[in-house]
């Protein structure tokens, strides 16, 4: 398992993984909050925070891990705050972020072939089962 984790790790940190999933969760942002989506500056924050956010997670995740606040998501909240947007506009990105993040791991998971470790059977540690193929399949 902690073979294909290293692999899928590498692979999302470039494109089209690093492309693709920063655009899922800012195109579900925007949708969801269409106070964030009308304004040009507020989604150019997003998308350099969401995308700064997605390379520093991916490339972390076979690591132990430590919270780190961006710039990027510094800017972003600066951004809100001075447009007189409430805190709760800034939780309800995050929240919505970690439900297309979920919604994303979930499709890749069930993506995995018969090939790929079965996360029940391995343990975190272990290299048992390990894909001799790409992590990179079709999300839709």
């Amino acid at each position: 398992m902690r073979v294909w984790l290293e692999r899928y790790a590498e692979e999302a940190v470039v494109p089209p993984i690093s492309d693709e999933v920063p655009r899922r969760i800012d195109e579900h942002i925007a949708g969801q909050m269409p106070e964030l989506a009308q304004d040009p500056m507020l989604v150019a924050d997003l998308h350099a925070s969401t995308r700064a956010q997605w390379r520093v997670f991916a490339a972390n995740l076979t690591s132990a891990h430590s919270f780190t606040p961006l710039p990027q998501a510094a800017d972003l909240a600066r951004s809100l705050a001075r447009r007189g947007l409430e805190l709760s506009v800034l939780l309800k990105v995050y929240r919505s972020a970690h439900k297309v993040l979920f919604d994303y791991f979930a499709e890749v998971t069930a993506a995995l072939g018969p090939q790929d470790p079965a996360p029940t059977s391995c343990s975190p540690t272990s290299g048992a089962g390990a894909s001799s193929g790409s992590t990179t399949r079709s999300r839709r």
